[in-house]
């Protein structure tokens, strides 16, 4: 039987009147450091992160990097966990751990009251739904994005309207909508004979939001060997969702195939094609 974190501490509070813990769950639990933030201060770092020699982040641990699909779908994000889930505010946030396809993590901050708080790397935030591998985790592990939820579709239930995970990689949706596109921060020399190059948001900062807001704010920091930028994300939902970018990018090479506002279709296979793929999925898309 899997127990939540949040009902664990809730049950050593009730046990004892002199625990430190407290009984509501709480993202200040998690937070390992406290800078102050400005887009300012974004600019800088992307431009100064340009000045130097590329350096990929850490890979996680080989055993995460080694979970089969079926295993790594076994640990799922609980969302009694999540960020701002017992406080009056439009916008929750739940995260996805690395592992598998994602093997360098994302560093994930939230923005209060102009201060960046990081969110250390806790497994405890998941259920795990099976037996797995001994997975261990050093300080290389961590997130691979996050989803934000508020009332999409009905005013008593928090809905996911975006998701930043992978890559430059994001998608949103609309009221009543399912997921079709997913967009790209930066697509550099796309069908190039010499490959492709995918940049990375490598660090998120996602912005508490106040009751009433209807506008959600992101940002983030892209770096990849060619060029390093700062992102602004403005999110608006409703009947519509809109997803306003600001981006500066600062090269570290000269760039000739440059793509800007770029979407993916993620479709591998179907009824159609499925006989060459040997996956116990009937599609995947």
């Amino acid at each position: 039987m899997m127990i939540s974190r949040r009902a664990l501490l809730a049950g050593i509070a009730a046990s004892t009147a002199t625990s430190p813990w407290s009984a509501a769950w709480s993202a200040e639990n998690l937070i390992t450091a406290e800078v102050p933030f400005s887009t300012e201060w974004l600019l800088e770092q992307a431009r100064a992160l340009a000045q130097q020699d590329y350096e990929p982040k850490p890979l996680i641990p080989a055993p995460w990097q080694n979970l089969s699909f079926e295993d790594f779908n076994k640990i799922q994000f609980d969302p009694e966990n999540g960020i701002w889930i017992d406080e009056d505010r439009p916008l929750k946030m739940d995260l996805f751990t690395a592992g598998l396809y994602t093997t360098r993590p994302a560093t994930i901050n939230i923005v209060e009251d102009g201060i960046t708080k990081t969110l250390g790397y806790d497994l405890s935030l998941f259920e795990i739904r099976g037996d797995l591998p001994d997975l261990p985790v050093d300080d290389t592990m961590g997130y691979s994005g996050f989803r934000l939820r508020t009332t999409l579709n009905t005013p008593s239930h928090f809905d996911e309207f975006v998701v930043f995970q992978g890559a430059s990689y994001f998608r949103a949706v609309a009221k009543g909508q399912g997921y079709g596109l997913s967009a790209r921060g930066l697509a550099l020399c796309t069908g190039d004979p010499s490959g492709e190059e995918f940049p990375d948001f490598t660090d998120f900062w996602v912005q508490a939001a106040a009751p009433g807001d209807t506008v959600f704010t992101v940002h983030a920091l892209l770096n990849s060997p060619s060029t390093t930028g700062a992102y602004t994300f403005k999110i608006s939902t409703g009947d519509t969702t809109n997803v306003d970018v600001t981006a500066t990018l600062f090269p570290r090479v000269d760039l000739h195939h440059v793509g800007l506002g770029a979407l993916t279709s993620m479709f591998l296979f179907d009824e159609t094609n499925r006989g060459r793929f040997q996956d116990f999925r009937p599609g995947v898309a």
